[in-house]
């Protein structure tokens, strides 16, 4: 991104686009200003031009890499802004990009998301901001996340994050429960502790956590989105192994045996305190998220892999 477009381009509704799981990108459906190509040189220019820019993240812990950046780039000074996580972050980055007022110069922003910015042309492709060779430095995965089917460069990658299970060894230890190597053993586990003690589930099932959902698909082995191409989308969520996870579940959740928790707000940081929940299937970032939503049970928790369908 040319950090001299950074002002004009907010005033004109550019948001930028970088990923919690990705990263960087800048949005605006006026193009008039947007050039078709940028050399090396002018962007090194531009880096050592006095420039303000605003960044949307919620993600603990960024300050550290913004400082890193100030200190690379002194010319450029990062206003940062936490508007809030989930969909309260992409309610408010949409509501400022349709008034053309108050948008970030650039937002951390889920694979996921990417698409559904895309498609409304609020994402500026980048590719003609020196992107050679960049691809390179990614995994396939990561780099086809932040990319449209006509090459476009929506994002950059900036994270990862590979599923674990974080549990609460205090709860595990008071209830006689094993970690679970296999789902099975996290059915059963779930059955115990919830039985034992009402108030607490061995894990909270968010009714809203599409990226829980697909994760979960992956590793059973369904592909719901294989049939897809660059001008269809395709899901199919009848295979075999999503019908296995889906029905897995969704018994669980029908037992009462997971609770289904809204998570992200108040109320399921307060459960996380005061230990409803006994795991957090969830991706690597978590242990960070934890010391700051969950500071209180600092030290309780610890890391296993994610169970499997097989040992």
């Amino acid at each position: 991104m040319n950090p001299r477009l950074s002002r004009r381009a907010a005033a004109k509704g550019f948001a930028a686009a970088v990923a919690a799981p990705l990263a960087l990108g800048a949005c605006a459906r006026d193009k008039t200003d947007h050039p078709t190509s940028v050399t090396q040189a002018q962007i090194d220019e531009a880096m050592r031009t006095p420039t303000e820019i605003t960044f949307w993240t919620w993600v603990p812990g960024i300050e550290k890499e913004i400082a890193l950046f100030e200190e690379a780039y002194p010319a450029i000074k990062v206003n940062l802004v936490n508007a809030g996580q989930g969909a309260s972050h992409y309610s408010k980055l949409r509501t400022a990009l349709r008034a053309v007022n108050g948008a970030p110069d650039v937002a951390q922003m889920e694979f996921q998301m990417i698409q559904s910015f895309a498609i409304t042309e609020d994402l500026l492709d980048l590719r003609p901001y020196a992107m050679e060779g960049l691809e390179e430095k990614f995994v396939d995965f990561a780099w086809s996340q932040a990319t449209g089917t006509g090459g476009e460069i929506w994002a950059i990658p900036q994270d990862t994050g590979p599923m674990g299970m974080l549990y609460r060894n205090d709860i595990f230890e008071a209830h006689g429960i094993e970690v679970p190597a296999t789902w099975d053993d996290f059915a059963a586990a779930a059955e115990v502790l919830h039985g034992a003690d009402p108030e607490v589930y061995l894990t909270n099932l968010a009714p809203s956590q599409g990226a829980f959902f697909a994760a979960m698909l992956w590793q059973a082995g369904a592909d719901p989105f294989a049939g897809s191409d660059g001008a269809d989308l395709r899901v199919d969520l009848e295979s075999e192994a999503a019908v296995k996870v889906a029905s897995y579940w969704g018994d669980l959740a029908e037992r009462g045996l997971v609770s289904t928790d809204a998570d992200f707000n108040d109320q399921w940081y307060q459960a996380l305190n005061r230990g409803k929940y006994a795991t957090w299937v969830a991706p690597a970032w978590a242990p960070t998220f934890l010391t700051t939503a969950a500071a209180s049970t600092s030290g309780k928790w610890r890391v296993a892999p994610l169970p499997q369908w097989e040992a």
